[in-house]
């Protein structure tokens, strides 16, 4: 008797071991299974998301070091609810400097993206995109500083938009117009669903502002020889009072089949933006030196009166063309100023040269230009980190949802 208790009592221990090494075990693979429950979430949110080259989820994943070599991609739906876009990704402004230039380069490719929309008849993703972020009526806009928010911000939204589909009703008419009184019952209604794929769209944006950006390496460069040919052009009227070449101011911009469609007036654009920063950091540079604060309050009302409606935000003004190359002649065409008085004396003269202000502002232009294209070379770094943001985020949500509490091991065991 004694000896079957103790027996009975000595087998205890190994029983309890034995449910909690299998406690644990249970635990663990439970763990397991939610990771891998949890990566197919984010694999299955990325293929929803995704683009037109589905592989781009899985390079994106690899270069983490989570992502398998080979994997089939599941098209179901989204799993999950969306990271709130604050928690993983910095959409402020980090440079105005670059800012600037990487915001009129995705004004550019969402306007591409329009102007190909309108051509191949898809309204209601046309309608989409204006209305995304408040941006109607963007499409005919010809202006820079149009993208209502960061580019970061614009793209990092759009593809974190849900994808949705639109229902259209039409009227067609068989046979003839409405009007026609021969015709009964000619009238159908139809109903057309389009599906909005936000994620598709931002994908298209940022393979167009890839494109975009190599042509502005290029065409930023040809800055110098504007700023030659302007000058060319002046002296020559100075002394011949004509100008015998006659070149065109566009002759050294290259188009081919393989341009995008807007390239020209991306140039254009270009152009009037650098002369309109060039003159701000021109002013601000002559009002910090004493003895240019005449020439420097001279500029800044000659940008108030007769520059005015070149660089206005009115209707109007939004559509011209040649604005940088028709403010820089009209400057070098004015005659020297004499000023009278200064903020300190109100007797000294001061000799203000036109001719002198537009050639600083000329090579300001430059060295814009110049820092722009080491800009614009990070593109592609841009494109990764939204991309790393986006799965992170889906990592996080897909983590916090499918993750079970493991508990804790037994000290004792």
């Amino acid at each position: 008797m004694c000896s079957a208790t103790a027996s009975t009592r000595s087998a205890r221990p190994c029983d309890i071991a034995a449910t909690r090494s299998s406690t644990r075990n249970m635990a663990l693979a439970a763990h397991s299974g939610a990771l891998r429950l949890a990566l197919g979430a984010v694999l299955v949110h990325l293929s929803s998301c995704a683009t037109t080259t589905p592989r781009s989820a899985f390079v994106a994943l690899r270069a983490l070091g989570v992502a398998p070599r080979h994997a089939a991609i599941s098209r179901g739906t989204s799993i999950g609810s969306r990271m709130a876009i604050g928690e993983t990704f910095d959409k402020r402004p980090t440079n105005g400097k670059t800012d600037r230039i990487k915001n009129l380069l995705t004004q550019r490719a969402v306007q591409t993206q329009l102007y190909t929309l309108s051509f191949s008849g898809d309204l209601n993703t046309f309608e989409f995109l204006e209305c995304f972020k408040d941006h109607h009526g963007l499409c005919d806009l010809h202006d820079h500083g149009a993208l209502k928010v960061g580019w970061k911000e614009y793209l990092f939204d759009l593809i974190q938009s849900k994808q949705h589909d639109k229902v259209t009703k039409k009227t067609l008419y068989r046979g003839g117009s409405a009007n026609n009184p021969y015709l009964q019952d000619a009238a159908v209604s139809m109903e057309f669903t389009t599906t909005i794929r936000p994620a598709i769209l931002a994908d298209n944006i940022m393979a167009l502002r890839q494109d975009i950006a190599v042509e502005w390496l290029s065409d930023l460069k040809l800055v110098a020889a504007e700023n030659d040919e302007l000058m060319r052009q002046h002296l020559a009227m100075v002394t011949e009072m004509e100008d015998p070449a006659g070149k065109l101011m566009y002759s050294s911009l290259q188009l081919d089949d393989s341009s995008t469609p807007l390239r020209k007036s991306n140039y254009d654009l270009l152009c009037k933006m650098v002369t309109e920063v060039a003159i701000q950091n021109t002013v601000k540079e002559m009002s910090n030196r004493r003895s240019e604060e005449v020439a420097a309050n001279w500029l800044q009302k000659h940008m108030d009166t007769t520059a005015a409606p070149l660089f206005a935000r009115s209707e109007a003004a939004q559509h011209q063309r040649d604005v940088g190359k028709t403010f820089l002649q009209g400057l070098l065409r004015e005659t020297p100023k004499v000023v009278r008085g200064t903020l300190r004396d109100a007797d000294e003269v001061t000799l203000v040269d036109p001719l002198d202000i537009a050639a600083r502002i000329m090579a300001e232009r430059q060295v814009l230009a110049d820092k722009w294209v080491k800009a614009l070379e990070d593109i592609e770094d841009d494109h990764l980190s939204i991309r790393r943001a986006i799965v992170e985020s889906c990592f996080a949500v897909s983590l916090a949802s499918f993750l079970p509490i493991i508990p804790m091991a037994d000290p004792h065991d």
